[in-house]
Protein backbone atom coordinates (compact mmCIF):
# COMPACT_ATOMS: atom_id res chain seq x y z
CA UNK A 1 0.00 0.00 0.00
CA UNK A 2 1.08 3.34 -1.08
CA UNK A 3 0.12 6.70 0.58
CA UNK A 4 0.85 10.27 -0.51
CA UNK A 5 -0.30 13.53 0.20
CA UNK A 6 -0.88 16.49 -1.55
CA UNK A 7 -2.33 20.22 -0.43
CA UNK A 8 -4.35 22.31 -2.44
CA UNK A 9 -4.81 25.26 -0.34
CA UNK A 10 -6.52 24.32 3.18
CA UNK A 11 -7.71 21.42 1.77
CA UNK A 12 -5.12 18.03 1.62
CA UNK A 13 -5.73 15.51 -0.93
CA UNK A 14 -4.31 11.99 -0.22
CA UNK A 15 -3.89 9.37 -2.03
CA UNK A 16 -4.11 5.85 -1.47
CA UNK A 17 -2.99 2.78 -3.86
CA UNK A 18 -4.75 -0.50 -2.47
CA UNK A 19 -4.49 -1.93 -5.81
CA UNK A 20 -3.38 -6.33 -5.12
CA UNK A 21 -5.60 -6.18 -1.46
CA UNK A 22 -8.77 -7.90 -1.18
CA UNK A 23 -11.70 -7.26 1.13
CA UNK A 24 -11.65 -6.64 4.09
CA UNK A 25 -8.42 -4.81 3.46
CA UNK A 26 -9.18 -2.32 1.62
CA UNK A 27 -12.00 -0.81 3.91
CA UNK A 28 -9.69 -1.34 6.80
CA UNK A 29 -7.03 0.64 5.48
CA UNK A 30 -9.94 3.49 3.90
CA UNK A 31 -11.04 4.00 7.44
CA UNK A 32 -7.73 3.97 9.42
CA UNK A 33 -6.39 7.13 6.86
CA UNK A 34 -9.69 9.15 7.15
CA UNK A 35 -9.48 8.86 10.77
CA UNK A 36 -6.11 10.80 10.20
CA UNK A 37 -8.07 13.43 7.68
CA UNK A 38 -9.40 16.80 8.65
CA UNK A 39 -12.88 17.88 7.93
CA UNK A 40 -12.42 19.28 4.48
CA UNK A 41 -9.81 16.87 3.43
CA UNK A 42 -10.18 14.06 0.55
CA UNK A 43 -8.85 10.65 0.40
CA UNK A 44 -8.62 9.37 -3.36
CA UNK A 45 -8.04 5.92 -3.28
CA UNK A 46 -7.77 3.30 -6.22
CA UNK A 47 -8.70 -0.41 -6.38
CA UNK A 48 -9.37 -3.36 -8.64
CA UNK A 49 -11.63 -4.95 -6.06
CA UNK A 50 -14.97 -4.82 -7.23
CA UNK A 51 -16.40 -5.71 -3.77
CA UNK A 52 -13.97 -3.54 -2.02
CA UNK A 53 -15.44 -0.59 -4.07
CA UNK A 54 -19.01 -1.24 -3.22
CA UNK A 55 -17.81 -1.88 0.49
CA UNK A 56 -16.01 1.73 0.82
CA UNK A 57 -19.34 2.94 -0.84
CA UNK A 58 -21.34 1.88 1.63
CA UNK A 59 -19.95 2.77 4.65
CA UNK A 60 -18.64 6.42 3.11
CA UNK A 61 -22.30 7.00 2.50
CA UNK A 62 -23.34 5.42 6.26
CA UNK A 63 -21.07 7.96 7.60
CA UNK A 64 -22.42 10.53 5.42
CA UNK A 65 -19.49 11.35 3.44
CA UNK A 66 -19.64 13.17 0.41
CA UNK A 67 -18.36 10.68 -2.55
CA UNK A 68 -17.18 9.96 -6.53
CA UNK A 69 -16.58 7.24 -8.20
CA UNK A 70 -14.73 6.85 -11.68
CA UNK A 71 -13.83 3.61 -13.26
CA UNK A 72 -9.97 4.03 -14.74
CA UNK A 73 -10.22 1.37 -17.09
CA UNK A 74 -9.69 -2.06 -17.25
CA UNK A 75 -11.23 -2.77 -13.75
CA UNK A 76 -9.67 -0.56 -11.90
CA UNK A 77 -11.83 1.88 -10.00
CA UNK A 78 -10.92 5.30 -8.55
CA UNK A 79 -12.82 6.35 -5.29
CA UNK A 80 -12.67 9.96 -4.20
CA UNK A 81 -13.93 10.51 -0.29
CA UNK A 82 -14.46 14.04 1.14
CA UNK A 83 -14.57 13.73 5.41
Amino acid sequence: MRCSERKVGKITQYNLDLLGYVCPVPLMRTKEKFQELAPGDVLILETEHARAVRNILDWACREGFTIDVDEEGAGVWQVRIEK
